[in-house]
């Protein structure tokens, strides 16, 4: 504090003398608080400054995303191994069991594997080209990034993204090609925890604008992919609608929306009851018709229809967020 010293204070024309009056005040005054310095960090400012113009190679996304997670920024975690083989340029070698229904898949889609091969050690090397969801990855991990940094960049680097399986053949699939055939589906852990909605909302907030498709998808995480240049794709957890309506395992695929609709209906015969069911294996919608044969309700085959899953997510934030990202895109 700096002080102030008051010396001989004269009193005003026609007042009283104060000629032996001395007064010593001190007067606080405040000096203006130095700017907050960032600390230097040039590695973390070299990795966003970083814009990768191709997708493999040491100046692609892939080695972005290694990069961060060399920094402390990133869990790549089981997608390690297949960036590093997608960066070099070498096929993506998967670790599944050989699939007994390959040879089917094989023959049932002409063309869709054409880039993979079986590898004899066990799983397939998977050729990719391209992978359109890494420009997600990067672009995501970037804003994160770049928010902490602008923050100060102090404590320690937090983890902007856990990510979980890049590169599968899924030839269990037996309707839908999957994204993670072609290197545009990536699984995300959200902060290393157990999904909420809450994850899904910080992922539509940090995304960048396109079309969204949203999606059911396994209980354990979310998944993004890029289906083309301004469409993605957003997978969510099971968990995120009513369980009710998650397709129920074989024989009967039987769920429990059928069986709500058996116990509103009552002893009223009479009517023909209607069920809807979604496959947490590629998100397809199915509806079910049934009447009373006078013993039972009879329900038909699920039949696949259209469905918006939106309408079915029980969180009204997310199904907010979604809106909200729909309309600045």
């Amino acid at each position: 504090m700096e002080v102030l010293r008051v010396m001989d204070i004269a009193a005003p024309e026609g007042g009283e003398s104060m000629e032996n009056v001395r007064l010593d005040a001190q007067i606080p005054t405040t000096s203006a608080a130095p700017p907050k310095v960032q600390p230097a960090m040039p590695e973390v400012d070299a990795l966003l400054q970083w814009q990768p113009t191709s997708a493999r190679g040491p100046k692609g996304t892939a080695a972005w995303i290694l990069r961060a997670a060399e920094l402390g920024f990133l869990d790549t975690n089981q997608a390690t191994a297949a960036l590093q083989d997608f960066q070099a340029s070498r096929p993506v070698h998967t670790r599944e069991a050989h699939a007994g229904n390959e040879a089917a898949q094989r023959k049932a889609h002409p063309g869709r594997y054409d880039h993979v091969t079986r590898n004899p050690a066990g799983g397939y090397d998977v050729d990719l080209q391209d992978s359109p969801v890494l420009e997600m990855i990067v672009a995501v991990a970037t804003k994160r990034i770049a928010a902490w940094r602008n923050a100060g960049g102090t404590g320690p680097r937090p983890k902007v993204l856990h990510l979980g399986d890049f590169v599968r053949t899924d030839f269990w699939f037996m309707k839908r090609d999957s994204p993670h055939l072609h290197g545009i589906g990536m699984d995300l852990y959200p902060q290393g925890k157990a999904i909420a909605p809450s994850d899904a909302i910080d992922l539509l907030r940090d995304l960048p604008p396109g079309r969204l498709e949203v999606f059911l998808d396994s209980p354990n995480a979310l998944h993004i992919d890029r289906r083309g240049p301004h469409t993605f794709g957003l997978g969510i957890p099971a968990n995120y609608i009513a369980s009710e309506f998650v397709m129920g395992g074989a024989p009967a695929y039987r769920n429990g929306n059928q069986e709500r609709a058996e116990r509103e209906a009552g002893d009223d015969h009479g009517k023909t009851l209607k069920a809807t069911a979604i496959s947490t294996a590629d998100g397809q919608f199915f509806r079910a018709t049934a009447s009373w044969d006078g013993t039972g309700w009879k329900w038909t085959n699920w039949q696949p229809s259209g469905g918006d899953i939106v309408a079915y997510i029980l969180d009204a934030g997310l199904r907010n967020a979604i809106a909200e990202y729909k309309g600045r895109s």
